[in-house]
């Protein structure tokens, strides 16, 4: 009898292994290591409109001369939660420079009052707002949460990160974009 329960031990922590390692894979491997992707041809920042959770309008042609990196993430995604705290710093140690991150959550996926926890609990000290599908197919789609583009003073796209990003590595496009003028 205990030889049946040694096994059954043994059967449960290949298959508790096999699924950790599948999850390391497929999630969190893929989110400790974005894909940034770089530009060639730097394309205009489309255009939008939407309100901040706090009654802003934001629109893109009025950020045109600021650096902004527009994040798309969901109050229930590990990865995003991970990365916001950076996000914070950045627009903290950066802002008064020209900085503008802007939290773009899915709101197919949260609903306003989730995302308004969310905000307080991360203490955010950066708009977001509640964005439809359609924003993110004028960026070409958002495969992945957390994504964030960076957008240069001059309104073009610089960069796309799918993925958990590390805070040092949006400092320094952050820093090189701050150094650059409005026209790129």
């Amino acid at each position: 009898m205990w030889v049946k329960k040694i096994i059954l031990v043994i059967v449960m922590f290949v298959v508790v292994s096999a699924c950790l390692y599948l999850a390391t894979l497929h999630w969190i491997a893929p989110a400790a290591t974005p894909t940034a992707e770089p530009t060639s041809v730097r394309s205009m920042a489309p255009d939008f409109t939407l309100t901040s959770l706090s009654g802003d309008t934001i629109s893109m042609k009025d950020l045109r001369g600021k650096v902004v990196l527009l994040n798309f993430w969901a109050t229930w995604c590990g990865p995003c939660r991970m990365e916001i705290p950076g996000l914070v710093q950045l627009q903290s140690r950066y802002g008064a420079r020209g900085l503008r991150v802007i939290g773009m959550d899915e709101i197919s996926e949260d609903n306003a009052n989730a995302v308004r926890r969310f905000y307080r609990e991360f203490q955010l000290n950066y708009p977001v707002v509640l964005a439809s599908d359609s924003v993110g197919n004028l960026y070409g789609g958002i495969t992945g949460t957390p994504t964030s583009i960076l957008i240069g003073r001059d309104g073009r796209i610089y960069a796309e990160y799918v993925g958990l990003v590390n805070e040092q590595v949006f400092a320094r496009a952050i820093r090189n974009l701050l150094a650059e003028g409005p026209n790129g």
